[in-house]
């Protein structure tokens, strides 16, 4: 199984990280925003990050390739493996009566989506074939 780090290198996939150019958030407001923009080949995904705290001096020039794609195929399995938002939310101590988490998990679904189209055919090796962080 080839490592993340590895699988990014070996396909060309770039991060170019922007501190603050992530849309305020009132549920990250301790967190540092960081709008990512991923490449690969010609494909391009923009999406907002947030770190906290504890990673301010690891990512004081911005989240890699690795840091990003690490969360994001972590976040589509989570969605994939589950059976429907209950489940979802029940596997990751979520209240299933929560309104919040059932945006959060339908944004996931979504986020899931445009990194299929991003990473193409190479979307089922990043989630199950790879050594993640």
């Amino acid at each position: 199984m080839m490592t993340l780090r590895k699988r990014i290198e070996a396909d060309g996939i770039t991060a170019e990280s922007v501190y603050g150019d992530a849309p305020e958030r009132e549920d990250m407001s301790t967190m540092d925003p960081w709008g990512v923009t991923l490449r690969f080949g010609d494909r391009v995904l923009a999406v907002p990050f947030y770190t906290g705290e504890g990673l301010r001096e690891r990512m004081a020039d911005g989240p890699s390739a690795a840091d990003v794609l690490d969360c994001l195929a972590s976040d589509a399995s989570s969605v994939l493996n589950a059976r429907g938002f209950e489940d979802w939310a029940g596997d990751l101590g979520f209240d299933p009566d929560s309104r919040k988490a059932e945006r959060t998990y339908r944004e996931i679904e979504a986020q899931t989506e445009l990194l299929r189209g991003f990473l193409g055919d190479a979307f089922d090796a990043y989630l199950w074939d790879t050594e993640r962080l």
